[in-house]
């Protein structure tokens, strides 16, 4: 199961400058590749995949080289499996 956004796209930002609660897409991540496109929320210093097993969390810390891009509000996501 995983989450996907429908919509538009614009700027993307390093994961660790998201504020605590913001829901993001991740648009780049160096090495990683198989994770874009996963709807992630910040809290505290964890990223948590949305739609997913929340032990596939990361910290912060473990972010590098990752980019998001935070969703608007109004902006709809569609869970799949």
């Amino acid at each position: 199961m995983g989450a996907k956004l429908i919509g538009e796209r614009c700027l993307a930002i390093p994961v660790c400058e998201m504020k605590d609660g913001q829901v993001g897409v991740i648009t780049e991540w160096v090495g990683l590749s198989k994770y874009l496109g996963i709807i992630v929320q910040r809290y505290e210093d964890t990223i948590i995949p949305i739609g997913r097993n929340s032990e596939a969390s990361w910290l912060l810390r473990a972010t590098s080289g990752c980019r998001v891009r935070i969703l608007k509000p109004g902006e709809t996501i569609e869970i799949t499996e």
